[in-house]
């Protein structure tokens, strides 16, 4: 078949007597202005953030302070008992956890050999944004912040500050593109890792992790 033939079949199937000849005018470029001024309060962000986070079988825990997240942080650790944590080495990111993971083995991407990430049980991090509207998480990795510590373990604990939260994806691909600068890897994260067959049987945590929580903290 040639192209006209080809052309003039496609227009005959969508009620059309024949191709265009120039591709037609758009009215709207990139988003609605409605959906472009739609902005939710931090408040809201969170509560949405939540619902559609957990809805896909993520977890989230939200603190009020630094205070409160290390607490949380170290209930996790007692729960789960990790042999072997890894953490992004990311200077607020250090700040934020403090003390609260002494006695614990804890691996620094970028300061121990990177092997060692293969075996580790937990693995925390910050992120870049995180998208209230489809309760994602957006992780851009480089230099310290190496993906593996959330790719490999089977628990991956992000931590995200409430101003972090936005509501649209636009918003948080404005964050993360730099113009001189790009990071070698963004990873979004919405909720844990989930693979289905062919006959649509869902596996939880085979390409990553399998469970994922979030510690949202409203002062930050």
């Amino acid at each position: 078949m040639n192209k006209e033939a080809f052309l003039n079949r496609i227009a005959t199937q969508i009620g059309r007597p024949r191709p265009l000849t120039k591709a037609p005018s758009r009215d709207v470029v990139g988003i609605p202005d409605f959906w472009r001024e739609f902005n939710l309060s931090s408040d809201e962000r969170i509560v949405h953030f939540e619902e559609r986070f957990t809805g896909l079988g993520g977890e989230v825990r939200v603190v009020d302070d630094i205070a409160q997240l290390r607490t949380a942080l170290a209930g996790i650790m007692a729960d789960r008992k990790p042999e072997r944590i890894g953490m992004w080495n990311d200077a607020e990111l250090e700040q934020w956890v403090g003390n609260s993971l002494e006695g614990q083995t804890v691996l620094k991407w970028g300061v121990d050999p990177r092997d060692q990430f293969s075996s580790i049980n937990i693995g925390i991090t910050g992120c870049s944004a995180a998208v209230a509207d489809t309760g994602t998480l957006v992780l851009a990795c480089g230099g310290g912040r190496g993906r593996s510590v959330h790719l490999l373990p089977s628990i991956h604990i992000a931590m995200v500050g409430a101003s972090q939260i936005v509501t649209r994806l636009g918003e948080a691909l404005e964050r993360v593109a730099k113009p001189t600068e790009m990071d070698s890897y963004v990873h979004f994260v919405t909720g844990p890792s989930r693979s289905s067959d062919i006959e649509n049987d869902q596996t939880t945590g085979i390409h990553g992790p399998a469970a994922v929580i979030a510690i949202v903290m409203r002062q930050a």
